[in-house]
């Protein structure tokens, strides 16, 4: 007997297919989970991460301390892999090669910079160093129980006003917060309150470039040089749009103030809404064609 000439049958396989299509809705991510991450790649304007990859260094334009190269001054962010090309059997702690540091502790999102060890060229950081500034971003429309922006300065700290604008009421202004020099110390918590800073990474090590390729590496000593978050600490209730950022270095012309990426962990019943992977729709849509092709194949089957 032809299964699909029944209705037993077809029945039958009519329910695989939408437990195949509820499979795959069930498989879409929760709100929250590994976050919401942000590209500042439209704001990019400068390389200062020394790379190694394909047994070759990618030597930056610019320094992450430094507006103008060429003083003594001059230092490299490195990643794992020039860390350890660099060491000579000393500590290597770098930034991790693929760019992502997964959620961890009170920082319930993961964050990807704008770049990996394999980048070979172009830009991965805005860099600003004039004496004052600004920058704004767009950010998928969510309530948001976390938000970060990530960087840190360079020859001195910069201070920040941080602009948070929503779809309903006024804006969430941030005033007198700090982007600390890459080597201020570790900061507090990644659950602390609006405009304190924590640290993203571990204490890594640097590379002076003025002295490069023959030395100038530097370990990671007991303050290291960090990239930080600055916790925004949005309004989870209110559906978050867009972030202003602008700055004012300590010291205009000599201090930079870097930003690498923006993250964040939506809010457990937010009304936005949550992005999909593609491999999810792919799945998705096979479990719904597969219910319709059974269906017409039915409906042809009775005539």
């Amino acid at each position: 007997m032809n299964m699909f000439r029944t209705s037993t049958g077809f029945r039958t396989i009519l329910t695989l297919a939408v437990a195949a299509a509820a499979i795959c809705l069930a498989g879409l991510p929760a709100f929250g989970a590994a976050g919401v991450q942000v590209s500042l790649a439209s704001s990019f304007n400068a390389d200062d991460v020394l790379r190694y990859s394909g047994a070759a260094f990618t030597a930056p334009g610019i320094s992450w301390d430094n507006p103008t190269p060429g003083g003594s001054v001059d230092n490299w962010m490195v990643t794992q892999s020039a860390a350890n090309q660099l060491a000579g059997g000393g500590s290597a702690v770098g930034i991790n090669d693929n760019g992502y540091y997964p959620a961890s502790g009170a920082r319930l999102y993961d964050v990807q910079l704008g770049f990996t060890n394999a980048t070979p060229t172009g830009t991965n950081v805005a860099i600003r160093s004039t004496a004052v500034g600004n920058f704004t971003f767009n950010v998928p429309n969510n309530q948001y129980s976390q938000f970060a922006i990530f960087g840190s300065g360079g020859s001195g700290s910069s201070t920040l006003t941080i602009t948070l604008t929503y779809t309903t009421g006024s804006p969430t202004v941030l005033t007198g917060v700090t982007l600390p020099d890459w080597y201020s110390g570790a900061g507090t918590s990644a659950a602390g309150a609006a405009g304190t800073y924590f640290a993203l990474t571990p204490a890594l090590s640097r590379q002076a470039a003025y002295s490069f390729p023959s030395g100038g590496y530097q370990v990671p000593g007991s303050a290291g040089a960090y990239i930080y978050g600055i916790n925004l600490a949005p309004d989870s209730t209110r559906v978050l749009t867009s972030v202003a950022v602008s700055y004012t270095p300590s010291s205009p012309g000599y201090t930079v103030a870097n930003f690498l990426a923006a993250a964040g962990a939506i809010a457990a019943g937010s009304t936005g809404t949550a992005t999909p992977a593609p491999g999810t729709f792919v799945l998705l849509l096979m479990g719904l064609s597969l219910v319709c092709w059974f269906f017409l194949r039915r409906q042809r089957k009775a005539f």
